[in-house]
């Protein structure tokens, strides 16, 4: 993943405010990343993620899943802190994931305030269900939890 500012270790990416410079974030930034876990259209490309997220401002992390199908899903980080999380996208040739920091309707400064921490681990896996939000830290839109994937037919 590369994205407006990274750190060590590899492949760690920082987004929104720099605490170190204190200087806002642009609300512009995000890390994206286009991957391929095998062959086969109709399974799922499955992508863990590492993040940690420090909001303020009432703002929220937000990841955009696209298949190679090219059906989108945005889907949004439950609380604050560390966690891993695991979006699937349908098709394995082809599946791209977007994280960014977004402001809400209750922001009140226009630069971004909140900073986090991304990371792709390695472990892509091409699977036969959709396994987004295995975690259990994904919210929708509306801040409604997402369902499990053992729950999904």
């Amino acid at each position: 993943m590369v994205g407006p500012r990274e750190e060590k270790p590899a492949g760690l990416v920082l987004l929104g405010k720099d605490k170190f410079n204190n200087k806002d974030g642009d609300p512009d930034s995000s890390v994206e990343k286009k991957v391929k876990c095998g062959d086969e259209a109709e399974r799922w490309c499955s992508i863990t993620l590492s993040i940690n997220f420090q909001p303020r401002d009432n703002e929220r992390m937000k990841i955009t899943s696209t298949g190679a199908d090219g059906k989108t899903r945005d889907v949004y980080l439950k609380d604050a802190g560390g966690k891993e999380i695991t979006v699937s996208g349908r098709g394995c040739k082809e599946h791209t994931v977007k994280v960014e920091i977004v402001e809400t309707k209750q922001s009140t400064k226009k630069n971004i305030q909140s900073s986090a921490q991304v990371k792709l681990m390695n472990n892509l896996r091409c699977e036969a269900k959709d396994q987004t939000n295995k975690e259990g830290n994904l919210v929708d839109a509306s801040g409604e939890p997402l369902p499990k994937p053992e729950t999904i037919e």
